[in-house]
C-alpha cells in the first residue's frame, strides 16, 4: 500500500519560496485528522473563502440568506447595510471553524473514511477525504450520489464519495491537489472501491481527476437542481490502476 509520496514543488507563479520546499503528500489517519482538526479547518475556512468559491459571508437579504464573498459582492453588501436593507445582526460567516471540525468529526466517523494531507515543514497545505457511497453524512448529497450508483447499476458498497479536496492558495499549480486525490484513490482501489463521485464547480479539479484516472473515465453525472451552492455538478469516475 502506497502511504507516503513526496512530490518537488516547482515551478508556481502562486507559491510562496516553492522551489526551495519539499511537498509531503500521506494518508492521514482518523487519529491525525481528528488531532490536526482546528488547522485543517481553518485551511478550509480560508480556501473555500477564495475563488472560485467566495464562501465568505452569509447575509439575509429580502427574507433570504444569500452568500457574498467576491470584492464586489461584499461592497454591494456594505451598500446594503449603509441603506439598511441588510441589518448587520443577519450577516455571519460562511463558515466557523467549530462548525467545520463538527463536519469533520461527523465525516470521520463513516464507513471506509480515507483521507489525505500535503504539508510542508509539517504545516499542513492541502487535505482531502471522502468515505464510502453508502455513509455519506449530508442528506442531500447522499440522495444525489444515490440516483448516480442506481443509474449506472453500482454498489454503494464499492463506491466512494470524494467529499472534499482543497489547497493552500500559496500551493496551488504544482500538482499538490492531483497528488491528494491520486493517493486517496490508490487507498480506496486498496479496499475494492471499483468508481468514485465528486460534486465541484472547480474544473481544475475535474481535470485533476481525468489526468490522475483518465479523462475517458470520468463524466459528468448528474446536477441538482435544488443545490443550495450554486454551479455544483455530480462526477462519476471510474478508478483505474494504470496510472
Amino acid at each position: 500500500m502506497i502511504v507516503n509520496k513526496s512530490i518537488l514543488a516547482t515551478g508556481s507563479p502562486n507559491a510562496v519560496n516553492a522551489k526551495s520546499k519539499d511537498v509531503a503528500v500521506q494518508q492521514l489517519s482518523k487519529e491525525d485528522f481528528t488531532a490536526h482538526c482546528t488547522e485543517i479547518a481553518s485551511l478550509y475556512i480560508a480556501v473555500f473563502g477564495d475563488s472560485p468559491w467566495y464562501e465568505k459571508l452569509l447575509a439575509k437579504v429580502n427574507g433570504r440568506w444569500e452568500r457574498f464573498g467576491r470584492p464586489d459582492e461584499l461592497d454591494a453588501l456594505n451598500d446594503l447595510i449603509s441603506k439598511g436593507t441588510v441589518d448587520p445582526r443577519d450577516v455571519r460567516p460562511f463558515y466557523t471553524n467549530e462548525g467545520v471540525r463538527e463536519s469533520m468529526s461527523v465525516c470521520s466517523d463513516s464507513k471506509l473514511f480515507l483521507a489525505t494531507a500535503a504539508t510542508v515543514n509539517g504545516t499542513i497545505i492541502g487535505v482531502s477525504w471522502g468515505m464510502r457511497a453508502d455513509a455519506i453524512p449530508s442528506e442531500d448529497k447522499a440522495q444525489s450520489v444515490g440516483l448516480i450508483t442506481k443509474a449506472h447499476n453500482l454498489s454503494p458498497v464499492n463506491t466512494f464519495y470524494c467529499d472534499e479536496t482543497f489547497v493552500d492558495q500559496a500551493y496551488r499549480g504544482i500538482g499538490v491537489g492531483k497528488e491528494l486525490i491520486r493517493l486517496r484513490g490508490d487507498l480506496a482501489i486498496e479496499q475494492s472501491i471499483t468508481h468514485a463521485i465528486v460534486r465541484t464547480k472547480n474544473q481544475v479539479q475535474v481535470g485533476n481527476f481525468m489526468s490522475v484516472f483518465g479523462a475517458e473515465n470520468v463524466r459528468e453525472a448528474y446536477s441538482n437542481p435544488n443545490d443550495s451552492q450554486e454551479g455544483r455538478k455530480y462526477y462519476l469516475i471510474r478508478l483505474m490502476r494504470d496510472w
